[in-house]
């Protein structure tokens, strides 16, 4: 590496160390090769932040990492933008005690909580069982029959199907799909004043 010269003395060698400043000289060299690979390495990491990050929780189980991420992570003011199924036995009675605490979690952090559902006598009993003061509800005629939701967080779009032991979700980070998400969302809350 540099740092230590040979010196012969009778018929052995001897090993000395050389002049502490190489170590600059070694630094400057290493500084050189940095800043050559550290363009190529910002290029790899702008092309990754491109392509959507796409997470898939395969029970209600694993389903609780991401709303623990959420609960670490969410801010007062944040926006949570839900398309509900408006049926409390699916998703919120497949892990009630849990999901009680993402409904706390939201009303006591001060986050926006914005939900699309069905106009039915369900979403009513759902809104009454799950509701929370500080959330809105707009209910709609025209909505979707699947048993399954929406939701979109930050860059996050969280699809999420319910069929009891077979519920999964599947979460794409993309901040491209978020704001198509979003604007979807408010233009249809913006239908019904």
């Amino acid at each position: 590496k540099g740092l230590m010269k040979k010196v012969p003395l009778g018929n052995k060698d001897f090993y000395q160390a050389v002049n502490p400043e190489v170590l600059i000289d070694l630094a400057q060299k290493n500084k050189e090769k940095m800043l050559q690979i550290v363009p190529i390495l910002k290029s790899q990491t702008s092309l990754q932040k491109a392509i959507p990050v796409i997470t898939v929780y395969e029970n209600p189980l694993a389903m609780r990492e991401w709303y623990r991420q959420y609960m670490n992570e969410a801010k007062a003011g944040d926006d949570i933008l839900v398309w509900s199924t408006g049926r409390s036995e699916y998703w919120y009675g497949l892990d009630k005690e849990f999901y009680e605490k993402y409904l706390i979690f939201n009303e006591t952090n001060s986050i926006n909580t914005c939900v699309i559902m069905p106009d039915t006598q369900e979403a009513v009993k759902h809104q009454q069982l799950t509701g929370r003061s500080k959330s809105k509800y707009k209910k709609f005629k025209f909505a979707w029959k699947a048993n399954s939701e929406k939701w979109v967080w930050k860059n996050q779009v969280c699809f999420l199907t319910i069929r009891e032991n077979a519920t999964n979700m599947i979460v794409i980070e993309s901040k491209d799909l978020a704001e198509i998400e979003k604007f979807d969302f408010w233009t249809i809350w913006g239908i019904r004043k």
